[in-house]
């Protein structure tokens, strides 16, 4: 597998899951792909690459890893922006591309950091509360112009969508 931790397609890639996706898949790792427009990007991660003993991991550090998603995305959103984040699949859309660069290896360390030690994803609840707060204490003094993030909309517990406002 290769050092990468995403692969970069062009929006019209109508196949990239190709070589990288048979790649996660055998290593057993996180598909993270960024999607290029001409001056923005989409990340999307999606946990069909990850073996099925996974999957409980995943579902029982739902929160954590929707709260950290949510967090990676304000690190690099614009107001234009949004994310829709679920235990299992992420996306965040309208980035500019290096942030999606930036941003597609955080969420890929994020996720494998849970899946790799599930006993502390799970036990960490505390630890991520505080580095919520110290990110949104830290957020509060930059512009308005930045996002934050709004809940638009409900999916019956099985995820939301988000988008950034100014």
């Amino acid at each position: 597998m290769p050092d990468a931790q995403f692969d970069l397609v062009e929006s019209y890639d109508t196949a990239p899951q190709s070589d990288w996706f048979h790649a996660c898949r055998e290593a057993g790792k996180p598909y993270v792909v960024v999607r290029t427009a001409e001056k923005t990007a989409d990340v999307m991660w999606d946990y069909v690459t990850l073996p099925a003993s996974y999957d409980n991991i995943l579902m029982a550090n739902e929160r954590l890893l929707k709260d950290q998603a949510i967090a990676i995305f304000q690190k690099h959103a614009s107001i234009e922006s949004s994310v829709r984040a679920k235990a299992t699949v992420v996306f965040f859309d309208n980035l500019t591309i290096p942030k999606a660069k930036l941003a597609a290896n955080e969420l890929y360390a994020l996720i494998e950091s849970v899946v790799e030690n599930p006993a502390q994803s799970t036990d960490a609840k505390p630890r991520q509360r505080a580095g919520l707060a110290a990110f949104h204490a830290s957020r509060t003094e930059k512009s308005k112009a930045r996002p934050t993030v709004v809940e638009q909309s409900e999916n019956a517990g099985k995820g939301f969508e988000l988008s950034a406002t100014g």
